[in-house]
């Protein structure tokens, strides 16, 4: 087996991070490290303005921010990022108030203090200590960096919000017999969640209101779906993944009793979603350990929908081909399953001994069946083979061993099943199907609408996705992360707000969006045909919608003006002005404010297809402000599943939610 990898496809990230306190104050002086795996790619001190030095990445990497401990000379964790996108921003709130206040110890005294202290002692809870101080548990972790849901070690000094005077201490508890400086929970319980996280109700000053919910929709409710799906499955016949259901509203319910420990309540606050970022960070899976060994696709096939392009055939004298379709990478849900299975196989069921040992087959593409003379299509992006051990064994589990883990992990938690009788939920290989020294799972049952090409990552952070709390900030749910405890700064308020939706009247074509243009229509010096049949020159700008031989028998006056063929700055100058032409086509249509990004991904349409007028349920849709359902609909633009056309819609889709300018084609 050959360990040689395709070069990687991931775009480069140019990243710009500024550190605030609590208070939303720049904090200057601060060391700072960011770590990418184990290795450092940024450290130095924060300037005036609390920004770091800005530095490159990669799309999609996982960073790690660590900060400086004012206490001793150590490093702590602050926030992991992913940077979505080439040009990334972020302004993150630390725990840290970077301040010289003298404190005081005067407990009678009504003067006012810019700084107040409580030292936890033994017995102490967040909730007990903000009833005493007039102020919220919430208040209190979200000024040191924390959430209500960590616990407090005996002596840890917190500091207390100064919004509301200081009351007089209660009488000191009377010391226990001996102290421990063991951590305690935060509030209590007589039971834990199997991740270590205290049991806990909806906090009261959550009003609910803002909390996602059974009828909902949007992209970060079809992120939901997918990160979810593991918990017992998402998907409803009839319904997008967009939408929450039911089934959404069962998952959610056993995310919270399993992994948070919480109450279960079935909507999603702002806890849930910082849940699921942490789940990420605690269950990492490696994409590259899933690419397909041929050595001769990139790690994830090229497209092909049967095994003619590489001469495979069930009958070779008659040339009848296999058909199998492979698809763009491995798909998501499958990957986010596998992070629940090692959940449940290291925490929630440890007792059954089983350990996560690697995946034994991954992606398979139609080149390396023909490696290995077979015919499956299940592994092209849709299966994973996993291996487990047992106890303190090296070696992989085998027999009745791989059964309890089927029938105990998959199908008991997960909501898999033996077999393929069900559509729409993961399926198990059982033994009899050959499976006996490791768990196939696959996701070869669901309908069509759930294998879109949108659903498939080839990437790290493609698979992954960005922190579920940044696209709550892209969608403006800001109460939705304030319940999280992460409330945005004034700064970033006014920052959020600058970017909302804006009148089409006042947008233009970004660069990014002429870029994304431009890659995807590639550069045509001589006339050429386009996916369509129409003469094309350039970076597809239309001559005639006629085939250029019959414009050259024609001598059709604009084939005979470029036949000869057209400079490249030449074409860029055409390409502008007929996106200029389509810019001010969008503007007409669209009675609706945008973003930048849909607005670009409406003229990358536009421009590619010669209108917008042609398609009246995405217009209609977009122009009721259903601007989810218009998205859906650029799936349906593709000349009856062009593969070129499926591709450039899945990335204007990808556009147009995500705000991903991704051509790579």
């Amino acid at each position: 087996m050959s360990n040689k990898e395709a070069p990687s496809t991931d775009l480069a990230s140019e990243v710009k991070v500024k550190l605030i306190d609590p208070l939303g104050n720049s904090i200057e002086g601060l060391k700072y490290q960011i770590r990418e795996g184990g290795k450092i790619v940024a450290k130095g001190v924060t300037d005036g303005n609390g920004s770091i030095t800005k530095f490159v990445s990669r799309v999609g990497a996982q960073l790690e921010v660590y900060v400086e401990r004012f206490a001793s000379d150590g490093m702590k964790q602050i926030r992991t990022l992913v940077p979505w996108a080439e040009n990334f921003s972020v302004k993150l709130a630390s725990g840290k108030v970077k301040q010289t206040i003298k404190s005081t110890t005067d407990k009678g005294s009504p003067g006012e203090y810019k700084r107040k202290t409580h030292i936890v002692k033994s017995g102490d809870t967040l909730s007990k200590i903000a009833a005493k101080e007039g102020t919220t548990a919430e208040a209190i972790a979200r000024l040191n960096g924390m959430r209500v849901t960590d616990v407090l070690a005996i002596d840890r000094v917190l500091k207390l919000p100064v919004d509301k005077p200081a009351q007089s201490p209660a009488p000191a508890a009377a010391p226990a017999a001996k102290e421990s400086k063991a951590p305690i929970p935060i509030k209590p319980e007589p039971s834990r969640g199997e991740n270590g996280t205290p049991k806990e109700t909806v906090n009261a000053s959550c009003d609910k209101s803002a909390c996602i919910k059974v009828g909902d929709t949007g992209p970060i409710i079809e992120e939901l779906n997918i990160r979810l799906f593991g918990f017992g499955g998402t998907i409803v016949p009839g319904k997008k993944w967009n939408e929450f259901t039911d089934k959404t509203a069962a998952a959610v319910k056993q995310f919270q009793k399993d992994y948070m420990g919480v109450t279960p309540t079935g909507s999603v606050c702002g806890g849930v979603l910082l849940a699921l970022d942490e789940f990420l960070r605690k269950y990492p899976i490696s994409l590259a350990t899933m690419k397909c060994e041929c050595n001769k696709c990139n790690g994830f096939g090229h497209g092909y929908t049967d095994s003619s392009k590489v001469e495979m055939y069930a009958n070779k004298a008659k040339k009848t081909h296999y058909t199998g379709t492979e698809f763009p990478g491995m798909h998501r849900a499958l990957v986010w399953s596998m992070r629940a299975a090692q959940f449940y196989t290291k925490v929630k069921d440890a007792e059954l001994g089983f350990h996560y040992l690697k995946i034994a087959s991954g992606y398979r593409c139609w080149q390396h069946n023909k490696l290995k003379g077979r015919h499956t299509t299940n592994h092209m992006g849709n299966a994973l083979d996993l291996q487990f051990t047992k106890g303190s064994a090296t070696r992989r589990c085998e027999g009745a061993d791989v059964d309890k883990i089927r029938s105990d992990i998959f199908v008991k938690r997960l909501g898999a099943q033996l077999g393929w009788g069900a559509v729409n939920k993961l399926s198990l290989e059982r033994a009899e199907d050959g499976a006996t020294s490791w768990v196939h799972v696959d996701v070869r049952q669901f309908g069509t609408e759930w294998k879109a090409d949108r659903y498939y990552a080839t990437t790290q952070g493609g698979v992954d996705g960005m922190p579920l709390i940044e696209m709550a900030r892209l969608e403006s749910r800001f109460k939705l992360i304030n319940c999280a405890g992460v409330p945005p700064s004034k700064e970033e308020d006014k920052k959020q707000a600058a970017s909302d939706r804006k009148d089409v009247s006042n947008l233009e074509l970004s660069d990014k969006g002429l870029a994304f243009i431009k890659d995807w229509e590639k550069f045509g010096e001589k006339p050429y045909d386009d996916s369509e049949g129409y003469c094309t020159i350039g970076f597809g700008s239309l001559i005639a919608k006629k085939k250029c031989s019959v414009l050259a028998a024609e001598k059709h006056p604009r084939y005979e003006k470029y036949k000869d063929g057209i400079t490249k700055d030449a074409a860029e100058r055409l390409l502008a002005a007929n996106v200029a032409g389509t810019v001010e086509v969008i503007k007409e249509s669209v009675s609706v404010p945008l973003y930048q990004q849909e607005f670009d991904a409406l003229v990358s349409l536009a421009f590619n297809t010669g209108g917008i007028s042609k398609f009246p349920k995405l217009m209609s849709k977009l122009n009721t402000k259903d601007y989810s359902g218009a998205c859906d609909e650029f799936a349906d633009i593709t000349n009856h599943g062009t593969s070129g056309l499926v591709k450039r819609r899945n990335a204007e889709i990808k556009m147009f939610r995500n705000n991903v300018y991704d051509s790579t084609h």
